[in-house]
């Protein structure tokens, strides 16, 4: 009998361990005996995701190293667990100029902190945000350390409306499980402060379904606290009162429903394929790990807790970011990866899919970066397989033919074609599109990060150079004539062009390569437009932070990539290099 109340007193301890530390099972009450009740449902609360483990970031807005950022946005920063609101302030959450504070409104709720500035941030300066490792979680856990990242502002506005892309469940679904989570992605960042039961609601009828709304990355999820009825229709509703990190609402509510049946969903998920798996080149030591997997995945538990990257014994600092829509999870290095060194990343069995299921077991995968060689590839990512990428909009007047894919994300107004000729497929706000956008963004971030570069005149005409990296003092750069690039017999040699404010090329200029140069391996970032004078033959990827402008005429035998705005073409011919 003593024996027997020896374990009825440890499970009465472990069970109160559990209501002091706050944790329940996603909002019923702890003993509940609902019998809807699902039993891995503890494992996937964000509340009580390893109570004795300390929490770590998982992703910020904006990323470490970032360039031209919007001077009218917030800055956000996400954990892996949930925080003690009264942790994180003003004097934990911190955003400096130099040494100079910048103050500001700090707001927490679920997963994530934003920090809103009381005036619009500087143009053309760099911030540095720092967490510090005073906040603690909902146990007590503190950071092991401050964490720390900077990035440079532009002197641009983000007024792009933020909308809904993608949910697990599309409206008019039937039979789905009545174990799932609801989740909805988002074509950008929002602001966590802005959502809550007033600005998101899940119901059966008119009633609102008991559960939590938590948020992070582009990815919002509702937890119910027990599964959902067989055979019901439910309907979920976001409200124009979420917003963006600079203010911008949803331009309309967006309203999805859908039915159950009656089954569990019991399968366990697994990773399709990953990557780098072998010996990869980095670009200036940046190169994002990511893995693809078999089905949706609860963006809740993929996080830097649970997606590693390591060399040796070393953890690489790091932000994980999940696309709902691709299924892919990224993790992105903070910081320069060595060249000629192997890295091994690890997913483990935190990881799960929306019915709470975790991987059968951890995933481990190793791959060797390359040896340093001058400047090495920017790597484009998904963004290689289009000829033409823009943000707000794609114009088109005239006979232009374009060989390679045209993609537009967050606008979706694309003309011209026809009389324009495609010889490729056309991504308007696609999975595709939003993946190659966001690698465009890197591969952008990567070049405006390279240091050391050459300072040469800002007019380019009539110049022979060789392979490297290259700014001018005015940050501009204009093509006036002819511009020579010489790889000097090395096919792989690569040419990277940094220009803070613009590029402009005069009428009948024209870029020639010889000795074994490649338009592939030429990249022109420019940080606000670019426009290309009539007539001109431009060679080399051309990576705008806003628009490009191709005049009539003109030939490009690269790409015309823009993040942000429009690309506007006028009887051209642009040619996707080959690999």
């Amino acid at each position: 009998m003593n024996k027997f109340k020896n374990y009825y007193f440890l499970l009465i301890s472990i069970m109160l361990i559990f209501i002091i530390a706050g944790c329940s099972l996603q909002g019923v009450p702890t003993g509940s005996k609902d019998k809807n009740e699902d039993p891995m449902s503890i494992v996937s609360d964000p509340r009580c995701q390893g109570n004795g483990i300390r929490p770590l970031v998982t992703y910020t807005i904006n990323s470490n190293g970032a360039t031209n950022v919007f001077i009218n946005t917030k800055i956000g920063v996400f954990f892996t667990k949930e925080m003690n609101p009264r942790t994180i302030n003003e004097s934990t959450f911190i955003l400096k100029q130099g040494k100079r504070q910048v103050k500001g409104r700090v707001t927490y709720n679920g997963l994530g902190a934003v920090l809103t500035p009381y005036h619009e941030l500087t143009p053309f300066v760099t911030y540095t945000a720092r967490i510090t490792k005073k906040v603690r979680d909902l146990t007590g856990n503190s950071l092991v350390r401050d964490y720390v990242w900077s990035w440079t502002t532009g002197s641009g506005l983000d007024k792009t409306l933020p909308s809904i892309i993608h949910t697990v469940n599309p409206d008019g679904a039937t039979d789905v499980f009545i174990n799932t989570k609801i989740t909805a992605t988002f074509n950008k960042v929002m602001d966590v402060s802005t959502i809550s039961e007033s600005t998101a609601s899940f119901k059966q009828g008119s009633m609102q379904v008991p559960g939590r709304w938590f948020y992070t990355g582009l990815s919002l999820v509702f937890i119910p606290a027990v599964n959902l009825a067989p055979n019901t229709q439910y309907t979920g509703t976001v409200t124009t009162g979420v917003k963006d990190l600079a203010g911008n609402p949803l331009s309309r509510n967006f309203v999805v429903s859908w039915t159950t049946g009656s089954r569990l969903n019991t399968s366990i998920p697994y990773i399709l394929y990953k990557t780098p798996t072998i010996t990869r080149s980095i670009s200036h030591g940046v190169l994002t790990v990511s893995a693809t997997f078999s089905e949706p995945m609860d963006p809740l538990t993929v996080t830097t807790l649970n997606f590693m990257l390591k060399q040796g014994t070393t953890p690489v600092a790091g932000t994980v970011l999940y696309n709902d829509q691709t299924l892919t999870a990224s993790f992105i290095p903070t910081v320069d990866l060595t060249p000629n060194t192997t890295y091994t990343a690890t997913i483990t069995t935190g990881v799960q899919n929306i019915a709470g299921i975790p991987l059968a077991s951890d995933d481990v995968w190793s791959f060797t970066t390359s040896p340093a060689v001058g400047q090495v590839q920017v790597n484009l990512g998904t963004a290689d397989n289009f000829a033409i990428l823009a943000g707000s909009t794609i114009t088109n007047t005239g006979l232009t033919i374009v060989n390679g894919d045209i993609g537009l994300n967050p606008g979706i107004s694309v003309t011209g074609f026809p009389p324009g000729i495609l010889n490729g497929t056309l991504h308007l706000s696609d999975p595709t599109v939003i993946t190659a956008k966001l690698d465009l963004l890197t591969a952008f971030n990567d070049a405006a990060g390279r240091t050391g570069p050459n300072l040469v005149s800002s007019e380019l005409g009539g110049t022979t150079l060789t392979p490297g990296l290259y700014n001018s003092a005015a940050g501009t750069f204009a093509i006036t004539g002819i511009l020579t690039l010489d790889a000097q017999g090395t096919a792989d040699a690569v040419f990277i062009f940094q220009a803070a404010s613009t590029l402009v090329t005069a009428g009948n200029s024209s870029i020639v390569l010889i000795n074994g140069a490649q338009a592939k391996n030429i990249f022109w970032q420019v940080g606000s437009s670019a426009t290309l004078g009539i007539d001109s033959v431009i060679k080399g990827n051309i990576m705008a932070q806003a628009s490009i402008t191709v005049s009539s005429g003109v030939t490009i035998d690269g790409r015309a990539l823009a993040l942000t705005a429009a690309v506007t073409l006028d009887t051209n011919t642009i040619t996707k290099p080959t690999p």
